[in-house]
């Protein structure tokens, strides 16, 4: 049957395939249009099972907040080039599958167990830009009570931040010096990326690496073993200030510490401030 130039250009605009492949998609399904969708989702997922064994060393960092600030859903998308991850055909492949996740009652425990939805999205996203593309991670965090999230995507989409900070009265969470502190919390995520909140936090099996590194350098420079202990307990309170956010240099006053910058902004609050959790993607990590 003769295939309209506004079918196929109707079919266009709801798929995002190229022209001809609308034209061959309804001509090989007699013009049954949703026919001819799923016709060119089998067609995107054998091009996308062509390119899966393809690098994908770029992407993007993607965070959203849903849920009237309640949760918190974060990504990190792959693909083979800079420019492709700039398309809007990514970004909006991105936000799908971001949106989708936020929405989910019961969340997979990996990118494996998505929703077949994300599978079929993304095997017509590869279709149609032609390159491969991996969902590597993500996480989903609902805010405590008392809290609230605050987000920092550094410009280029290469690293994120999400920060969960709370006090002790509600009122607080929208006052600026509380807002501020949040940001003011992310970039220093950002910019000196800590594993930890404090010390206590702190893994113990890296605690103990660091401390046996500590060890062997005080040894190698002849240090009698009555001593080491000792040397090596003060090396590690620069591991502390370098691995763990209260304990770094804050990166806009250096001479402070950031629990020291909490607390000044405590004071003019009059409320408590308390970092409860934090993660940083950073692209290809």
């Amino acid at each position: 049957m003769p295939i309209s130039a506004n079918a196929v250009k109707e079919l266009r605009e709801k798929t995002g395939a190229g022209m001809m492949d609308c034209k061959a998609a309804l001509e090989a399904t007699n013009g049954d249009f949703e026919a001819a969708v799923d016709w060119l989702r089998k067609k995107g997922i054998s091009s996308a099972a062509k390119k899966a064994g393809r690098s994908t060393s770029d992407g993007l960092i993607s965070i959203e907040i849903y849920q009237n600030g309640t949760r918190a859903v974060l990504l990190e998308i792959n693909c083979e080039t800079d420019f492709v991850a700039k398309t809007e055909d990514f970004k909006e492949f991105i936000k799908f599958t971001s949106q989708l996740i936020a929405n989910l009652s019961e969340l997979p425990n990996s990118v494996d167990q998505l929703p077949l939805e994300v599978e079929n999205k993304r095997a017509a996203t590869v279709g149609k830009l032609g390159e491969n593309i991996v969902i590597k991670r993500f996480d989903c965090l609902d805010v405590g009570q008392n809290a609230r999230f605050h987000s920092y995507i550094h410009p280029g989409g290469k690293l994120g931040v999400l920060v969960e900070v709370s006090s002790k009265q509600k009122e607080t969470l929208d006052k600026p010096e509380f807002l501020n502190v949040c940001q003011d919390l992310a970039l220093q995520i950002a910019a000196a990326s800590p594993i930890s909140i404090s010390r206590d936090t702190l893994p113990q099996s890296i605690i103990q690496h660091e401390l046996e590194i500590a060890k062997e350098q005080a040894r190698s420079t002849g240090k009698p073993e009555n001593v080491i202990d000792k040397i090596a307990l003060g090396k590690m309170e620069k591991v502390y200030s370098e691995l763990c956010l209260l304990e770094q240099e804050f990166v806009k006053e250096p001479k402070i510490r950031v629990q020291d910058y909490i607390h000044s902004i405590e004071k003019e609050l009059k409320d408590e401030v308390q970092v409860r959790r934090f993660i940083r993607y950073k692209l290809g990590e």
